[in-house]
């Protein structure tokens, strides 16, 4: 509430979206629960994209301008994050300075780049930005593979839903 500047009156967990789909869309500032989708027959279909869990975790595989990476989805995050080990894939990226703020409120700097193009299953996202941080610690204590974490930006492009039930994120 400190850092936000508003009251927060509890926060929606793994155990309590298990078995269900959380659809988002950023644009009309909606957010709802169902426990099963149906879908009509010839209807349009969405788009789906299966995802496994770390921890609880959404991760979806995804590319960044055509190299293959495996990103959470944190729809709590206010930015997109890429892995720094992945510096090096963009060092002919124009680069701008950034602030992160940890969930302690100390805000650091990083540096961040726009990615030309970012795509989960058909899906392309064009010019998205993505901030730099050292996601090892991450990847030690849990022995997984963390590119990066999609948060806000990638989020507010999209009405978009996380089945937990089938594991599959949808387009709409």
């Amino acid at each position: 509430e400190k850092l936000t500047g508003r009251k927060i009156h509890g926060l929606i967990g793994y155990e309590f979206l298990r078995g269900r789909e959380l659809f988002i869309d950023f644009d009309n500032r909606m957010i709802s629960l169902r426990r099963e989708r149906k879908l009509q027959a010839g209807g349009d279909q969405p788009e789906g994209v299966a995802f496994s869990s770390l921890m609880h975790l959404p991760v979806v595989k995804m590319k960044i301008n055509g190299k293959t990476g495996f990103f959470g989805l944190d729809t709590g995050s206010e930015i997109n994050i890429l892995n720094s080990r992945w510096e090096k894939r963009f060092k002919q990226h124009k680069r701008e300075e950034g602030q992160l703020m940890g969930a302690n409120g100390v805000t650091n700097k990083v540096e961040k780049i726009k990615v030309g193009n970012t795509q989960i299953g058909s899906t392309v996202v064009a010019n998205m930005d993505f901030h730099f941080v050292d996601l090892r610690s991450i990847e030690e204590a849990h022995g997984v593979r963390l590119d990066g974490i999609l948060g806000f930006p990638f989020f507010q492009e999209h009405q978009v839903s996380l089945n937990f039930s089938d594991q599959k994120l949808y387009f709409w």
